[in-house]
């Protein structure tokens, strides 16, 4: 009797651990391209926009800047390739942005709520950014990546500072700054001693899993 309930607990372990890693799972795209490969040089077939549901049905091993590249089913039926930067999974999947329930992203409205404009998302906890064709995205130390829609890197920024409803990044190697502000919704931009003026406008912004 005991061997039997020492293997149902064992199977029990085994289980849950599996869980986390089971595929195929559900998740929603951060937006961004679909793509006939596990890459940036395969063609593009499709796109998703921000928090359209997904199937993740199987890892490829290729990764890009961290984050690796699944094989995904949308949700008219059709399959593809996205890069796990620019998802989240139901469950904790290792090569994807951050599990959904715990990342919560959140769309802006026009009127601020008592929890702010982008939900519980502010300067403190903010860890992704997204504007109209492209995103910032947190490495979780102090650097954020620029990127496209479809995941694709373009520039680095060091996080210089962070307030309530900001957050302040700095690319030496251009002499940018770079105003992540929450509270007004916009993207700052400035270079060199000119002073910052809006770029673009926020459209979804993401607090970091604690």
């Amino acid at each position: 009797m005991k061997l039997v309930l020492a293997a149902i607990a064992t199977l029990g372990i085994v289980a849950s651990m599996s869980h986390a890693e089971s595929l195929p799972q559900a998740g929603l795209s951060y937006g961004g391209k679909v793509r006939s490969g596990p890459g940036m040089n395969y063609a593009q077939t499709g796109s998703l926009r921000l928090n359209d549901d997904l199937t993740i049905l199987g890892r490829t091993g290729v990764t890009m800047n961290g984050y690796e590249w699944f094989a995904v089913r949308l949700s008219n039926g059709k399959t593809g390739f996205q890069w796990g930067g620019i998802m989240c999974s139901q469950h904790d999947l290792v090569g994807v942005f951050d599990k959904c329930a715990a990342l919560q992203p959140y769309v802006g409205e026009p009127e601020a709520t008592s929890a702010g404009k982008f939900g519980a998302a502010n300067g403190f906890n903010v860890a992704q950014v997204l504007f109209d064709g492209g995103m910032f995205t947190w490495d979780g130390a102090t650097s954020w990546d620029e990127g496209g829609a479809d995941g694709n890197p373009r520039f680095q920024f060091e996080e210089s500072d962070r307030d309530e409803w900001s957050v302040y990044l700095y690319d030496k190697s251009r002499d940018v700054k770079i105003q992540l502000d929450l509270h007004r919704g916009k993207i700052l931009y400035g270079q060199g001693s000119s002073g910052m003026s809006d770029l673009y406008t926020i459209t979804s912004a993401a607090a970091a899993h604690h």
